[in-house]
This record gives C-alpha cells, structure tokens and sequence, in this order.
C-alpha cells in the first residue's frame, strides 16, 4: 500500500474526487491480529481539491483489515494468544462470504444506518485469489482523539 495505490482505490470507491489524493502515507501501525484478519492503522495526509483542508470530511487516521496472509505470522500470532501476550482472538480459516458481507455492510448501510459508522473509505476481493482489503474510518476508544469528529462516536 501507497499514496498512488490509495488514491486509485478511493477515487474507484468514490471516497476521494478525482483532483485530490493520498500525498503520504505518515505512519503505519499493526493493532494485532482477530480473526482472520490483521489490523493496521494508518494515518495519511491528503492533497488538492478539499481534501487537504482539515475539516474537509477526510479522515487522516483509517483502519486497514487485511488476511492474515503468512503461515509463519499464523504461528508467531499462535504463540502469542497461548502465553497470552497478544489479545489476537480466536485465529480461523476465512470465509470468503463472510468477507463479502462485512464489505457489503459497511459499503452500503454506513450512510443510513440507524447508528453512526466507521465511513467506507475501500473495500475489495479478488475473483481469482481471494484476496481482500477493508479500509474504514478509525474511530478512537474513548480517551484518544480523532483528528475530524472530535467527541463524537
């Protein structure tokens, strides 16, 4: 994941207006493993059109679900969740309808849900390997701060 490959895949998602972009990716953080899926924070900054103005709607700060895709980090993550070390939750095999309902969930219903939702930034699956990326809003735990809806959850 980079600038260019985030800009594509939110303009093709219609998240970004095709004068702005992704200009950095500032920092990336793994927030562990539950699931089948690894959580990774990203914080980005943005460029042109409204995008970079800070109350432009753009969220700086986005959480990437991705597969848990190496049998070595399956083992490592394993071994963590047995001496207790990591809070990774229960590691299972994927199910690709699985995948494609929570893309779908947070594709279609986060602007009319009855209650407020992480904003779909991307969201994908490949036909051919199955695949897969979910790119939302972070939404802070109580006592952090978001960058754009201070106070809000």
């Amino acid at each position: 994941l980079g600038p260019l490959w985030l800009t594509t895949a939110f303009r093709a998602a219609g998240t970004l207006e095709s004068d702005e972009a992704v200009s950095s990716i500032v920092c990336v953080r793994s927030l562990g493993a539950r699931g089948a899926a690894e959580r990774l924070l990203l914080e980005v900054s943005y460029e042109g059109g409204n995008a970079a103005r800070p109350h432009s709607g753009r969220h700086r700060r986005l959480l990437a679900k991705v597969p848990v895709e190496s049998s070595e980090r399956l083992k490592q993550l394993a071994k963590l969740q047995i001496a207790g070390l990591d809070d990774v939750g229960p590691l299972r095999k994927v199910r690709i309808a699985d995948i494609f309902a929570e893309l779908n969930f947070y594709r279609l219903f986060e602007a009319n849900g009855p209650f407020r939702m992480p904003r779909f930034y991307f969201g994908d699956i490949s036909d051919k390997t199955s695949a897969w990326i979910l790119i939302t809003e972070w939404i802070p735990l109580p006592g952090e701060s978001d960058d754009s809806r201070h106070g809000e959850l």
